[in-house]
Order: C-alpha cells, then sequence, then structure tokens
C-alpha cells in the first residue's frame, strides 16, 4: 500500500490503525473492508483538518501534475460568471455529482486508487 500511494509504511500503517481505531475500516482475515460505503464531513464548518486535507489534496495535484501523462489525469477548468448567493444550490449540485461519479466508477474490484477534486471559488478579491 505504502509503495502504492507512494507513502512511508509508517504513515499508512498510523492511518490503517486509525482507520480501524474509528470503525471506517475492519479487518477480515488479512484483508481491510470499508464499514461503510461513504463517508461525509460537514459541510460550511470550518475544521482544521478538512482544511489540512484540502492542502494535501492541492500539493498532490501539483505533484501528480508534473509526473503522469496526459493519458493518466484529467484536469480542466471553466470560468464563467456565476450569481453568488446562488452558491449553496451550486455546492449541492456539486456534491451531488461527485456521488453520481462515485457510484458509476467506483469498483471494489480495482486495485487503483484514485482522488477526484473538484473546486468551485470566485477569483475577484472577496471584501
Amino acid at each position: 500500500m505504502a509503495h502504492q500511494l507512494n507513502l512511508s509504511e509508517r504513515t499508512v500503517q498510523d492511518c490503517l490503525d486509525r482507520l480501524l481505531r474509528l470503525g471506517v475500516l475492519k479487518l477480515e482475515g488479512k484483508k481491510y473492508v470499508r464499514s461503510s460505503s461513504h463517508l461525509k464531513t460537514s459541510d460550511d464548518t470550518l475544521n482544521l483538518s478538512i482544511r489540512k486535507s484540502n492542502f494535501e489534496d492541492l500539493e498532490m495535484l501539483r505533484e501528480q501534475l508534473g509526473l503522469l501523462s496526459v493519458e493518466h489525469r484529467d484536469l480542466t477548468s471553466v470560468t464563467m460568471l456565476l450569481d453568488p448567493e446562488k452558491m449553496s444550490e451550486m455546492k449541492k449540485w456539486v456534491r451531488r455529482s461527485q456521488d453520481q461519479f462515485t457510484t458509476k466508477f467506483e469498483s471494489d474490484q480495482s486495485t487503483d486508487v484514485y482522488r477526484l477534486t473538484m473546486a468551485l471559488f470566485p477569483l475577484k478579491k472577496l471584501k
């Protein structure tokens, strides 16, 4: 796992121990199995762990852009005019899209792990 995820063995073991302790994973024989299909984090709440994870996502993306060919990744963006009053509705749409993507493409049979990251943010400086 550590080699495939490009992490230290200690980091992977610490994560597995924490996920087992929290009941997110269970050990069946020599295989780790999810206790539930997906986890959700809080929305619109300042959470330093989630913020740290967001920064790690961005750093991972930055690193992978230099390593992966376009056949093995997808990074697109679109710039558009949006009504900031509809941010709550837009966030719900993004979450539904992620759920639909996961439902359609996730496979317990795969040995490859991917991260889907979507971001929506204003380009103008906020007051």
